[in-house]
Parts: C-alpha cells; sequence; structure tokens
C-alpha cells in the first residue's frame, strides 16, 4: 500500500522538475536566433524561437523582380521556422524522455 504512495511522490516530483525544465526551455528558446536563407542566398531571415521575425537581408539584384522576390522571402522564412521547429522538437524530446505530450509546443 505505501509502496504505491511512494511510486505516487516519484512520479509528482518528476511532473514538477519536467514543469521546471519545460518553463527553462521555452525561456532559451525564445531567446534563441534561426537563420533561413533561399537557394542563392539572394534572400536570408533571423527569426527568434517564438516565431518573431528579427531581420531579412535582400541582395540588391533580387530587388528587380518582386514576383521573384515574394518567391524568395517566403522560402527564406520558411527556411527559418523550419530550422526553429526541429530545434524545439529537440530540445522537446530532451524534457520530456522522448514521450508525445500534445499541446506542450
Amino acid at each position: 500500500m505505501f509502496g504505491n504512495l511512494g511510486e505516487m511522490a516519484g512520479l509528482m516530483k518528476k511532473a514538477k522538475d519536467m514543469k521546471a525544465n519545460l518553463a527553462k526551455m521555452k525561456e532559451e528558446i525564445a531567446s534563441s536566433e534561426f537563420y533561413g536563407t533561399c537557394p542563392g542566398d539572394k534572400v536570408s531571415v533571423v527569426m527568434s524561437g517564438d516565431f518573431q521575425v528579427r531581420q531579412i537581408k535582400i541582395s540588391p539584384d533580387a530587388a528587380a523582380d518582386t514576383e521573384a522576390l515574394e518567391d524568395l522571402v517566403k522560402t527564406a522564412v520558411n527556411s527559418a521556422v523550419s530550422s526553429a521547429q526541429a530545434n524545439i522538437q529537440g530540445k522537446m524530446k530532451e524534457v520530456t524522455g522522448g514521450l508525445n505530450i500534445p499541446g506542450l509546443f
């Protein structure tokens, strides 16, 4: 009977530790920067871990064709988003021990 209480206390401690680790991880991710580029590096994007675009650089030769430029910016932003998402997923696996917990991120 008391063995189960001990296990429950251990689980509660693990949950509390996981919650603290998740809060720390969220802070680290938000302050991280992720980079994305398009083929030819005509456009580059810097994005924070909380998906806020911090910087966009466009080479002068890319600005001549606005339609192509739109595609290049989209590609660079999507590249930065993919980089951030991959990083977040890796950190989540570390914190949760590989458990897939829906709704955490």
